[in-house]
């Protein structure tokens, strides 16, 4: 994924979690609620390490709860 689709990824990881709504174990949790043009202007300031290290905290928990799930199924 080239930069710029990474940012616009946080973007949308900042607007709402996939699976739940706002979880508070979430990397995320506290930068969530702002508007969407807050969002954009954060990740605008946001290195590419930065955004980086969002996109894989997120996987991280994804594939966690994506492996809790299928427990369950």
């Amino acid at each position: 994924m080239d930069f710029p689709e990474a940012r616009a990824h946080v973007v949308a990881l900042l607007l709402k979690c996939p699976y739940e709504t706002n979880p508070t174990n979430c990397y995320l949790h506290d930068l969530r609620g702002e508007s969407m043009k807050e969002n954009i202007e954060v990740t605008k300031r946001m290195t590419e390490e930065q955004v980086q290290h969002i996109i894989t905290m997120h996987e991280k928990c994804l594939s966690q709860k994506e492996g809790k799930r299928s427990l369950k199924d």
